[in-house]
């Protein structure tokens, strides 16, 4: 008896045991709660119902949803604290200098970290990441390749049949795959 309360015991620690009993708390998934916009009365009452498969029209864009938890802006607005009329946070953007920001900044930042990407390695890096790249694989010529699978599909041979591109791994050295 003791023997049979000490595996229910032990059980009841499993997580699936857990789910099965229904002992897990299971919250909603926060990502697919929406509200609902509220029932409004048709301008017309010649209007036809709406069918059934498509999407209900009153409802806002989860990506304006999103950008309204995040941002702050009003739904449909386009968002941040200068449109929004707030002088306390347009003053605050002006100072941090948001508000003339270069629309051209991406390709700023690209020329100007070039010369970074370029560089020889240092000592340093070299000591460090002291593997060598791996040499690119061999690139296989997919219209080849699909007529040879065709051939071998039309013969009845397997698929491995004839000149088959393979992967060839290295052997590791002796520390290799510990570090």
């Amino acid at each position: 008896m003791a023997l049979a309360g000490l595996a229910i015991a032990g059980l009841a620690g499993c997580s699936t045991i857990r789910d099965s009993l229904g002992m897990n708390k299971t919250p909603p998934d926060e990502f697919t709660v929406m509200t609902q916009a509220p029932l409004v009365m048709p301008p017309d009452f010649t209007l036809r119902p709406p069918d059934n498969a498509a999407p209900p029209s009153r409802l806002t864009p989860p990506r304006q949803l999103a950008e309204q938890a995040v941002i702050g802006a009003p739904v449909g607005g386009t968002g941040g604290g200068a449109d929004a009329g707030d002088p306390g946070e347009t003053a605050f953007l002006r100072e941090a200098g948001a508000l003339n920001v270069n629309p051209n900044i991406r390709e700023i930042v690209n020329s100007e970290f070039a010369n970074l990407a370029d560089r020889p390695k240092s000592f340093t890096d070299k000591l460090m990441f002291w593997h060598k790249e791996p040499p690119p694989g061999s690139v296989i010529d997919p219209t080849k390749e699909a007529a040879r699978l065709r051939q071998n599909a039309a013969t009845g041979q397997p698929v491995t049949a004839g000149d088959t591109p393979t992967i060839q791994h290295h052997s590791q050295g002796l520390l290799e795959g510990l570090f």
